[in-house]
């Protein structure tokens, strides 16, 4: 799930008191907000409604907590470097080493690259917002609707083509296997561009279902707690939600449905991929052992390939679509749900498990590879003797 919408969520989780304003983005920063008459303080704002924060424990919810700090300054950070390290590792590879610029190559690379903007954007507007106000649910500092709408293509846009893409590959990898002669005819790096184009094209799609729900801007006058700590707070905060029901239903259905296709499909795909190279070798004639062994540990190695990627896309995606679908059930049947402590906690950690997706991404689909670990000392190591390895699709 996008990082810019469904972070959101947590936070309101972990805030009772922003359960109605769910989705709350972008505003305008205003300054001398308040006009005072007889001590009571008066929003200067036309009909801008006033957010009543004077008690204490309660204004306390809207700044960064301790473990709200940790994530968006260390944790976030620390897994987005480690992200941008190994993507860049594996793009470095494939451009340095002749063999690794293959058609198989071109679809993780381009995986790659989503897999980077998804962590700038998410680690990057996270860590922005918190160096630009104490107010955890404030987004005046992207300066309007224009600037809400911006985070979402920005950070939803790559995280779908990064979904979408692991299922190209999975229908990739089924075709070469299970449909080898039919792939043989139509693979070639004209159709492996088009695939891409054709899939940044539907992550885009996608992302534009996410924009209703964003479109309509709005700020809301604070009264803080008279108090030293608060003089330095805000007092406009500001967002852009649109509440319409068919906006709401749209963004579910932006929000699950893609996931869950892809998680279906490649689980599906990668079955039948093992099913095939077993169903190969119980055809090899009885006298060819040698080549049944072979036939065997190829199988082997590939279902084991396939069964630890699959495992951990599940492990790491799956979470995120069950939190979000839980969302959606209690938003619309107007239910408490779980206490916003558990929630707030069911939302960070499947935050964490969507960046470490995308921080595994190199790791599973070419590193794993004895082929490609040798093209990594080959590219790195300029020294190394030149391995004379085949091109392959």
């Amino acid at each position: 799930m996008p990082i810019s919408i469904l972070s959101r969520m947590g936070e309101k989780s972990g805030n009772s008191a922003w359960k109605t304003q769910w989705t709350t983005t972008v505003g305008d920063m205003m300054d001398d907000t308040f006009a005072y008459d007889d001590q009571q303080p008066v929003c200067s704002i036309p009909d801008a409604p006033i957010l009543n924060l004077s008690d204490p424990s309660i204004a306390t919810r809207y700044e960064y907590n301790s473990v709200q700090s940790a994530l968006v300054t260390i944790i976030y950070p620390c897994i987005c470097l480690f992200g941008i390290l190994t993507n860049s590792i594996f793009l470095l590879t494939v451009i340095r080493v002749p063999h690794m610029k293959n058609i198989t190559n071109i679809y993780l690379s381009s995986l790659a690259v989503s897999d980077i903007m998804f962590l700038i954007t998410g680690t990057g507007f996270g860590l922005w917002r918190y160096l630009s106000t104490p107010v955890i649910s404030d987004f005046s500092f992207l300066g309007g609707v224009h600037g809400c709408l911006i985070t979402q293509v920005l950070n939803s846009t790559p995280f779908y083509a990064s979904t979408l893409l692991v299922t190209v590959v999975a229908v990739e990898r089924y075709l070469a296997i299970c449909r080898p002669i039919h792939h043989r005819k139509i693979n070639s790096r004209g159709r492996a561009f088009a695939l891409i184009a054709v899939t940044w094209v539907v992550a885009l799609c996608c992302e534009a279902m996410l924009c209703p729900t964003v479109s309509d801007y709005t700020v809301k006058c604070v009264i803080w707690p008279n108090d030293d700590y608060f003089m330095e707070f805000p007092q406009t905060i500001g967002g852009c939600f649109y509440p319409a029901l068919w906006a709401q239903i749209l963004t579910a259905f932006a929000l699950i449905v893609p996931s869950l296709l892809a998680i279906f499909v490649t689980f599906i795909l990668y079955i039948l991929i093992v099913r095939k190279l077993s169903k190969r070798i119980h055809k090899a004639p009885s006298e060819q052992t040698s080549n049944r062994a072979k036939s065997r540990r190829t199988r082997d190695h590939v279902a084991k390939m396939l069964i630890t990627a699959g495992t951990v896309f599940y492990i790491l995606l799956t979470p995120r679509t069950v939190v979000t679908i839980y969302y959606y059930i209690k938003s619309f049947a107007g239910t408490p749900g779980l206490p916003p402590g558990v929630e707030f906690i069911l939302f960070t950690s499947t935050n964490i498990l969507l960046y470490v997706n995308s921080v595994t991404n190199p790791i599973m689909y070419a590193f794993s590879n004895k082929r490609y670990r040798t093209a990594f000392i080959q590219a790195f190591c300029p020294g190394s003797k030149m391995i004379n390895v085949s091109s392959s699709s």
